[in-house]
């Protein structure tokens, strides 16, 4: 039996993500108990989710409680999507309650926990020179290990002043949390405005962040920026959100913590999304997606490459278009998109480490598809 341990806050950030996947898998097959809160995924709770067995709501549980339960209902794959977390449980699969115990999402790199015996990503983000850093076996799905979600509808787009966007000029936009803002990647977005003077930055804010608004608008005017040209947004559901992204020129990736769920959202909405690729598993994220659809010239290894892209592809509208149009087409072929794909490589990589723990062997690198299949 496999059960998804959903909470905490890197899974709230995929939960729609998730009910594509449940959605998309043999009932027969699959039949996974899913474990989840009221913070994290309610919605989850109610779902027509066919891939999913049963439900536990166990908003309010402690670790062991929740690990009693998992050895009652007889786990043997545990994956844990919260990891260390706001919000998850992680010392309910220190207890060891699942045979097999894998991390996916979390916090975008290795947990450093003897008790995770996979972590699951993609070649795009575990690489060869950073093995030594993670102390889980890597299970290797053959594209972007994270589900894209192609459900939202794009509805007929609204003006740029109804949805709070400036009237003209170029859109540069990034959605992602704040607490992903780095002071190099701030000079280096400040160092972009400088040289695209019609030109505005759009950031995702809520209430609680009036302050830090503020002072982000001083950095500007110390720059001898005009504060006005950042923009402040916020949304009441993913249609408001997908508009948005609709009406921008450009997303800007942030490092060392990049995109996940906010950049498929970007790509999903036709949004092109340049990214600086850094060493560790959240600094790739954005990066494997991006090649899953073949569009590798949005990747800059360096923060001059990225500051330089930026400029470029502003600057001109015919290759901003040319990108627009590549998306487009890629998005309907590609595998970041394709969730049944998706749904069959994950399971596929189960079913190879559960193959290999009933055979008496240890865990061990995995590689799902292709002719290298097995283990690494």
């Amino acid at each position: 039996r496999v059960a998804l341990l959903w909470i905490g806050q890197a899974a709230r950030a995929f939960r729609r993500q998730l009910a594509g996947l449940l959605a998309q898998l043999d009932p027969v097959q699959a039949g996974w108990l899913l474990y989840t809160d009221q913070a994290t995924a309610a919605e989850l709770l109610n779902a027509d989710l066919p891939g999913c067995g049963a439900r536990f709501d166990i908003t309010g549980w402690d670790h062991h409680r929740l690990a009693h339960q998992l050895i009652d209902q007889g786990v043997d794959l545990l994956i844990d999507a919260g990891g260390w977390t706001d919000g998850a449980l992680p010392a309910a699969p220190a207890l060891r309650p699942a045979d097999l115990q894998l991390a996916w999402l979390g916090h975008g790199g290795s947990s450093g926990a003897p008790w995770i015996d996979y972590l699951i990503g993609d070649p795009g983000v575990l690489i060869a020179p950073e093995r030594d850093h993670y102390s889980e076996h890597w299970l290797q799905l053959p594209h972007c290990h994270l589900p894209a979600d192609r459900t939202p509808v794009l509805s007929q787009l609204a003006s740029r002043v109804s949805v709070g966007l400036p009237a003209g000029g170029f859109l540069f936009m990034n959605l992602g949390g704040r607490e992903k803002l780095h002071p190099d990647l701030w000079q280096a977005w400040l160092e972009i405005l400088r040289e695209m003077p019609d030109s505005t930055l759009c950031l995702y804010s809520t209430p609680a962040l009036v302050a830090a608004d503020s002072r982000l608008r001083e950095t500007l005017t110390r720059a001898g920026l005009d504060a006005e040209r950042l923009c402040f947004l916020n949304w009441n559901d993913d249609n408001e959100r997908l508009q948005l992204l609709r009406h921008a020129d450009l997303y800007l990736d942030t490092w060392p913590s990049g995109a996940r769920a906010s950049g498929a959202d970007a790509l999903w909405a036709g949004l092109p999304v340049i990214s600086r690729v850094g060493r560790s598993l959240g600094a790739r994220i954005a990066g494997s997606q991006l090649r899953s659809l073949g569009m590798d010239e949005l990747l800059a290894d360096s923060r001059e490459r990225y500051i330089d892209l930026a400029i470029l592809i502003a600057r001109s509208p015919d290759l901003l278009a040319e990108l627009r149009g590549k998306l487009a087409a890629r998005k309907a072929s590609s595998p970041l998109f394709d969730q049944a794909r998706f749904g069959a490589d994950f399971c596929r990589g189960l079913s190879l480490a559960w193959a290999r723990h009933r055979a008496g062997l240890a865990p061990a690198d995995i590689v799902v598809g292709g002719q290298g299949e097995g283990i690494a």
